[in-house]
């Protein structure tokens, strides 16, 4: 998408709505604050959709970041909140084991 601005450690909508007007935006929500406050900023009225940063997610809760299990309940949140906004389905988080091709392809399989 050109033309939209990632906003990285979204936790409210008062973060999108500093941004200038008219500027599609796609917050980067990563923190527990920001997956509990998901569903007011995926009604914010520039989003466009969440992206899910389960890495940072993942070491504020002190879990692994690669198990699928762990992040189970922020990612499922995400997408409800989308929904119920009407907005784009998420975007999931990194695969941090790029040189693993299996977990690649794992990774990719469960974002679907």
């Amino acid at each position: 998408m050109a033309g939209a601005l990632m906003l990285p450690k979204a936790q409210n909508t008062r973060d999108i709505d500093r941004l200038p007007s008219g500027v599609p935006v796609l917050p980067l929500l990563e923190t527990a604050l920001g997956v509990l406050q998901s569903r007011e900023i995926c009604s914010a009225p520039a989003m466009v959709r969440p992206v899910f940063g389960s890495v940072d997610l993942a070491a504020e809760l002190d879990v692994d970041p690669t198990s699928h299990q762990a992040l189970l309940h922020a990612r499922s949140t995400l997408v409800l909140a989308a929904a119920a906004a009407r907005c784009g389905a998420p975007v999931d988080g990194v695969t941090t084991t790029f040189e693993d091709e299996h977990a690649l392809i794992d990774d990719t399989a469960h974002a679907r």
